[in-house]
């Protein structure tokens, strides 16, 4: 193999990386939405700081998605909530994932993951929440 070939096959890599790690992140962040937002049926039961920042990041949440086109909106959620795959969507499997690359990273883009792992880290004293069973796993 040549130092170009390489070169290109190490960007390729990296560029994959970073398209499975922003649609992880999309997927967490709808994943927790969805704990959030069942947990803030027993409200009384949390103290007033994680009320607040589940509503907070449920809010949050859904103004990124608002800021989105209802097609990329309605895309991710399809992805992210009722779990469909290309061939439930009659999509082609390269169609499928470049739509998801993009939107996920759109997603990203209007809301801000990062800051809420900082804020968690306040909340929780650890940056993931130890009550989601995906935390367990990390």
């Amino acid at each position: 193999m040549t130092r170009s070939s390489l070169f290109r096959e190490e960007e390729l890599k990296e560029k994959r990386e970073k398209n499975k790690k922003a649609v992880e992140s999309t997927f967490l962040a709808f994943y927790k939405a969805s704990v959030f937002n069942n947990r803030l049926l027993y409200r009384s039961i949390f103290s007033e700081e994680l009320v607040q920042y589940w509503e907070l990041y449920i809010n949050e949440l859904q103004l990124a998605l608002n800021q989105m086109e209802s097609h990329e909106k309605k895309f991710l959620e399809d992805c992210c909530q009722k779990r469909l795959s290309h061939k439930e969507m009659f999509f082609s499997k390269g169609a499928y994932y470049r739509c998801l690359n993009v939107y996920a990273q759109k997603f990203l883009s209007l809301f801000d993951y990062e800051l809420f792992h900082k804020r968690m880290e306040d909340v929780y004293g650890t940056a993931v929440d130890p009550e989601l069973p995906i935390s367990r796993e990390r």
